[in-house]
């Protein structure tokens, strides 16, 4: 973005005109700040353009509203509009190309019309004329929306609105801008101002009032004396013109009859400006009929480009699934291999033993009348076992360091087959889990006819009876579609299919899907994708082990061209930090009926992460411990051309759909933090403020290097590192000896994420030879533990940008350690030679106490670097 238009707005019906006239401005490079001044308002349509949305939940005075705007602001320029006024075509691109044509320039000013509404209907004219600076010391000399203005400049500079001021802090911030560069003027009206019963105090302010006194106190001393001595200059000489102008008055009293002439001539000519003034006020009735009409059309044609952004995607998607119909023989071929892996036998029951232990240690009487002992428990089993964990690296620990395909095939064929086999005997032998009905919602649009069958086929294998498939078709074009799916519901009544009579996006569809559903779980299934045979059983199984569950996901592959198996998404346990920076819930994902009616269902507006807002809402809804993982590959995403399965760049827009929602999430759950895209990349990092009264950490125990110690407390910036633990640091720092940060906002990262509520210890990422060697330990089928992305080089993403993404851990490495102080004593209980042990003991510890781990790889360490 280049440029940011601030909107500060009390909710007036005009908001939506003044959005508007923003869009006609034809850049995409402008984006929209929006001000909630009222405290109260839900964020408005922004016509398709980037937007930020700032609300404070109180009312906000003008001052107060235009700082808040101006600190939302990434880009270089900036201008504020009111949200009863208008810019007319072009506006901000005569202002850029003025500021081009002038780089010492900080702030470029166009001509404005004044527009009088209501009691204010007589006011007319032309802000129209550059000015000197000392002019601006008199009063204030352009409208508000006249100018762009450098912000990162005023940021940088600390320039602020006085938030003493009730009207002209826009003077005011003039003034200060005035200060650190030139203004440039672009001549010719380009924007409107609009004065009306409803605008600000300062339009019925009399020159020299109070108001005035205010800013030309406080700008006394501050603005250069050569200012003010010009500004008086022209005072004075104002002063003499108004003496010259009363003799003249006096000179014309004498020649009355030569008055009275003049004044007969001078009624006949306003009898004429009187008809040009009618003639100028219905000229600029069909104006602003015309705007508004361009508006609307402005308007139409953003709404018209996205739809066809979206219909070139879903052509893009057909061209390339056409070329593969010649594969459509195998891929079949495949499914019915893929239906019959129902035969396969064996369990594992470290499974099981694994979620009961889970489910002891966040029990709240185990976690309130336990916690040390449960330590010194956990330590003793760890120690124990700490030779097993060496040993059992399982072959899934395998593919999630990313082995070839074929490990992930042989996987497939041999322990995944004999699981399914064994769970399909565990889950279906008492038929305990056939009671819970599951209404999945399949949206359609354009499908591929044998991808379709396909995915429709796979529900029908499924070895759980009780369920029904909603089908939605969003006004598709394709013929042979609609016969396609009554063939479908007439093989099966379960099969529910609904015709839409508009075209209304993924969101929109699956909304209407769910007007179908009778069960009290809703499951998200894509067109052309493919559930496993035991999907439902696993989800309904799940469900009846956990009665206060709300959210139920499992782990998920992709199906390439050829039908085959490939990229196993292991997934971890529930982190709001992780889905934070992606949507790792996605497929396959049931959700509480009663929660997704709760909530509104999927919220339009946010296609292409529709599902990743509607996970974060509900989360917000959510225990932890309500969001339940299924660990089983359960459904087989087609990774068809143009699809985000094949690559999530083919959808930018879904990015950019997941900043907005993380954004709000952010707003009404954690206010102050910020997500941000990381470049070139699908994923987001949240960046947590530092509390001034959190800002300082010790370390736990006193370093063996104080050469080391001492470079060490130079190089950190931010936050507060102390050599010696006085007892004033809410926090306790263990760091390794040696280990050499990344850059010098590492501290302030770390306590940022641990002055969190519920957080109680942080860790970061530790390299060796620029590889990744320590960081969270993830607990992977039952007793084996290994460490997350181990053996990455660093700066890359590792298997779905696990090595580039904040998220809660089992238990982290003890190398580079936050802590809060109270939990001291657990790990002095906890530590001991083995430190995989010692690690999984503490976090044992913390997590059965009632606090949260978190890994962060924004604070990093490298051990071998000389320093």
């Amino acid at each position: 973005m280049l440029a940011t238009v601030i909107v500060r707005t009390l909710g007036r019906p005009s908001l939506a005109a003044s959005l508007a006239s923003v869009v006609t401005q034809q850049r995409d490079d402008v984006g929209l700040v929006i001000v909630d001044a009222l405290g109260s308002l839900a964020a408005p349509d922004a016509f398709g353009l980037p937007l930020r949305w700032v609300s404070r939940g109180v009312p906000l005075h003008r001052s107060v509203a235009a700082q808040a705007g101006l600190d939302a602001v990434t880009t270089r320029w900036a201008l504020f509009l009111d949200d009863d006024d208008l810019l007319l075509p072009g506006h901000l691109s005569k202002l850029l190309a003025a500021l081009e044509a002038a780089p010492q320039a900080v702030l470029a000013h166009a001509d404005v019309e004044l527009i009088g509404q209501g009691s204010f209907a007589e006011r007319r004219g032309v802000f129209d004329k550059p000015f000197e600076p000392w002019e601006l010391l008199l009063g204030n000399r352009m409208p508000i929306h006249a100018a762009l203005f450098d912000a990162a400049l005023a940021q940088r500079e600390g320039l602020a609105f006085d938030a003493t001021l009730d009207i002209y802090e826009d003077w005011d911030f003039w003034l200060q801008l005035r200060c650190h560069g030139e203004f440039v003027h672009a001549p010719g009206v380009s924007a409107q101002y609009v004065v009306g019963d409803q605008s600000s105090a300062a339009h019925r302010t009399r020159f020299g009032n109070e108001a005035y006194w205010r800013v030309w106190r406080k700008w006394w001393s501050r603005a250069p004396a050569d200012w003010w001595s010009q500004a008086l200059g022209a005072a004075t000489q104002s002063a003499d013109a108004v003496k010259q102008l009363q003799s003249a008055r006096e000179t014309l009293a004498q020649h009355s009859n030569v008055v009275s002439a003049l004044h007969a001539e001078l009624d006949a000519r306003m009898q004429v400006v009187s008809e040009l003034r009618d003639v100028l006020e219905h000229t600029q009735q069909q104006l602003r009929e015309s705007q508004a009409l361009a508006a609307g059309s402005a308007h139409q044609l953003a709404v018209a480009q996205g739809s066809l952004r979206w219909t070139q995607d879903v052509l893009e998607s057909t061209r390339g699934e056409l070329q593969s119909t010649h594969q459509q023989l195998a891929e079949r071929s495949h499914q019915l291999g893929h239906m019959s892996q129902v035969l396969a036998a064996t369990q594992i029951e470290q499974r099981r033993t694994a979620d009961q232990v889970q489910a002891l240690m966040q029990s709240s009487s185990w976690r309130l009348t336990q916690p040390l002992r449960n330590a010194v428990d956990l330590a003793r089993r760890a120690r124990q076992s700490a030779g097993r964990f060496r040993r059992e690296v399982t072959s899934r620990q395998t593919l999630l360091r990313g082995e070839a395909f074929h490990s992930y095939q042989r996987w497939i064929r041999g322990p995944e087959a004999r699981e399914h086999a064994q769970r399909r005997e565990q889950l279906l032998g008492t038929g305990g889990a056939s009671n819970t009905k599951l209404s999945l919602l399949m949206p359609v649009f354009n499908p591929e006819p044998a991808h379709l069958d396909a995915a429709i086929a796979s529900v029908l294998a499924q070895s759980h009876a009780d369920w029904e498939l909603c089908i939605a078709d969003d006004a598709s074009t394709r013929p042979g579609l609609r016969e396609q799916l009554a063939r479908w519901g007439e093989r099966d009544p379960r099969i529910r299919v609904l015709q839409r009579a508009n075209n209304g996006r993924i969101a929109a569809c699956t909304n209407s899907a769910a007007t179908l559903a009778g069960g009290d779980w809703l499951l998200f299934m894509d067109q052309d994708d493919v559930l496993a045979p035991l999907a439902l059983a696993e989800v309904a199984g799940a469900i009846a082990g956990h009665a206060a569950a709300g959210w139920v996901y499992s782990d998920e592959d992709k199906l390439d061209a050829g039908g085959r198996r490939v990229e196993p998404h292991f997934k971890p346990g529930f982190s709001i930090e992780l889905l934070r920076g992606q949507n790792f819930l996605s497929h396959l994902s049931a959700i509480r009926r009663s929660l997704f009616a709760e909530l509104g269902g999927l919220r339009e507006g946010f296609d292409g992460a529709q599902d990743h807002d509607l996970a974060l809402r509900a989360a917000e809804r959510l225990r932890p411990e309500q969001v339940v993982h299924v660990p089983r590959v359960l459904y087989h995403w087609r990774a068809a051309a143009g699809s985000t399965a094949a690559a999530a760049g083919n959808k930018a827009y879904a990015v950019d759909a997941s900043l907005r929602a993380v954004a709000e999430h952010l707003a009404r759950s954690e206010p102050g933090a910020q997500p941000e895209a990381l470049p070139g990349l699908p994923w987001l990092r949240v960046r947590h403020g530092v509390p001034p009264e959190s800002a300082s950490a010790a370390f736990a125990e006193s370093p063996s290097d104080a050469a080391w110690a001492e470079r060490l407390l130079a190089f950190t910036s931010g936050s507060t590192l102390q050599r010696q633990d006085d007892g004033r640091a809410p926090w306790l720092l263990r760091l390794a000896g040696g280990l050499w940060p990344s850059a010098p906002s590492w501290l302030d990262e770390m306590v940022a994420q641990i002055a969190r509520p519920g957080v109680g210890l942080v860790a970061g990422a530790v390299y060796s030879a620029g590889r990744l060697v320590q960081g969270a330990l993830v607990t992977v089928a039952g007793a084996s533990a290994h460490t997350l992305c181990a053996g990455v080089r660093r700066g890359a993403p590792g298997p779905f940008g696990a090595a580039l993404l904040a998220r809660g851990a089992d238990a982290v490495t003890p190398q580079a350690m936050l802590m809060r102080r109270e939990l001291w004593p657990l790990w002095q209980q906890a530590a001991g030679v083995d430190p995989v042990a010692s690690a999984l003991a503490f976090a044992g510890a913390v997590r059965a106490a009632g606090w949260r781990v978190v890994w962060t790889p924004f604070a990093s360490f490298d051990s071998s670097v000389e320093r």
